[in-house]
């Protein structure tokens, strides 16, 4: 029971957070682009989907600095902190 336990929490909890720091993504975008992509790919896309959620919260970050491009902005804050 205690190695299962580890692996919840480490899994659903301190990588998603870890992983989100370092890509500021919040954590809840990590787990749902995780979902998405697995259902989408399988297992290549759970392997595939922070990476591409980075490169995408990147390249809204950098449209979003463009004077008429406000919808990437609102995009790129709720990728990186949740704000709805």
């Amino acid at each position: 029971v205690l190695p299962f336990l580890i692996h919840f929490i480490m899994g659903n909890f301190v990588e998603p957070k870890a992983l989100g720091d370092q890509l500021e993504l919040h954590p809840v975008i990590v787990l749902l682009s995780l979902i998405f992509w697995a259902l989408l790919w399988g297992i290549a896309g759970m392997i595939l989907a922070v990476p591409i959620m980075a490169v995408v919260r990147i390249i809204l970050k950098e449209v979003g600095q463009q004077p008429d491009a406000s919808e990437a902005r609102k995009i790129v804050d709720i990728l990186e902190n949740l704000a709805l």
